[in-house]
């Protein structure tokens, strides 16, 4: 594109004119993807977050897909936010400082956080930094001292790594920092951990009345069939899945029952309901 043929009021006028359409792009794009993250679509092209999607599939760098994925949460939180992105009055930048200051001081209070992003409307950064400080400040709760720790400095071999991540894999339900998951391996083993999920090592013949009930021989058969996701092949968040819905007469027996991963398996249930 040559712009030097342009006079300098077209030159002007049509820059505005960008910048007011990149900020209505900007709040549409929000809600498509908030869409997309209720809907679970990127399970559909084999993605596990919507986050990965947006990296990979959109092009994004991680940190812009996380300033988007920040400012979409919030406006789900606070829908007329989207109004004000639109305009410009709140940046993804500032909303996304004030974002990670709700969260660090965990706050929760949606009429505080109103009156908190108001402060910060049509601010610099650098004022937007000093406004959050000033406003919220660091916890006032006493700081106990931290725990002793030591410093770990591990190269893994790609047999030990690939266990790490095998371990990972089976503790996404539940966020954990890498401190935490190396404690957890520290007192446990893959094995007793899959035996825990899947019942991999059950010999319990199992009776309910509970017809959602699945008994622990079927959950090893299942598991054992499976292994990873029978949609997309992850290995994060396995779940079992009834084929035939419960709701429709299918059975908690082995032909009927499936791995799926969460992500999958909420895409699932969103599609049956459409």
């Amino acid at each position: 594109m040559n712009l030097k043929y342009l006079t300098d009021k077209t030159l002007l006028q049509d820059t505005k004119l960008l910048a007011q359409q990149y900020r209505t792009i900007t709040a549409s794009f929000l809600l498509h993807i908030k869409e997309i993250e209720q809907r679970k679509l990127y399970t559909e092209l084999g993605y596990t977050s919507l986050f990965t999607y947006i990296v990979q599939e959109l092009g994004f760098s991680e940190s812009s897909a996380s300033r988007r994925i920040t400012a979409m949460k919030m406006v789900k939180e606070i829908p007329e936010l989207e109004k004000k992105i639109e305009t410009g009055e709140l940046t993804l930048s500032n909303l996304g400082k004030a974002a990670n200051v709700f969260k660090q001081e965990n706050i929760t209070d949606v009429k505080f956080k109103k009156e908190v992003l108001a402060t910060i409307e049509n601010t610099s950064t650098r004022t937007c930094e000093k406004t959050l400080n000033e406003i919220i400040g660091p916890s006032s709760l006493p700081i106990s001292a931290p725990p002793k720790t030591y410093p770990l400095h591990l190269s893994l071999s790609e047999e030990n790594f690939n266990k790490y991540e095998q371990i990972r894999e089976l503790l996404t339900h539940k966020k954990r920092n890498k401190e935490e998951i190396f404690s957890i391996i520290f007192d446990s083993t893959i094995e007793k951990l899959m035996s825990k999920k899947f019942k991999t090592h059950s010999k319990k013949i199992t009776v309910s009345t509970n017809p959602r009930y699945i008994t622990a021989s079927i959950k090893k058969a299942v598991y054992l069939r499976d292994q990873v996701c029978q949609k997309c092949g992850s290995k994060n968040a396995l779940e079992f899945d009834h084929i035939k819905p419960f709701a429709l007469g299918g059975k908690s027996t082995e032909e009927n029952l499936r791995i799926l991963c969460r992500n999958c398996n909420q895409r699932q249930k969103i599609t049956s309901r459409l």
